[in-house]
């Protein structure tokens, strides 16, 4: 509700690390679909696919890299 921009654009990600006073390399993002990736990615951020059923299929080849699961190893 704080941006008018749905993503893929960058607008959400970008509003919440001026939110929050974070720099785009100190944030991770973790997104289950191809336009949160898409969006995380252009704001700055260093972002995982985690596919969901829906999504397996999809091209997440702009992602930092895809995750089977989710875990702290994982995001090293």
């Amino acid at each position: 509700d704080d941006v008018d921009e749905g993503k893929p654009s960058p607008a959400a990600y970008s509003h919440a690390l001026t939110a929050l006073g974070v720099s785009a390399d100190a944030a991770t993002a973790v997104e289950d679909n191809v336009d949160g990736v898409a969006s995380a990615c252009a704001a700055g951020i260093r972002c995982f696919a985690l596919p969901n059923d829906n999504t397996s299929d999809h091209d997440f080849s702009s992602a930092a890299g895809v995750l089977g699961a989710l875990s702290v190893e994982a995001l090293a």
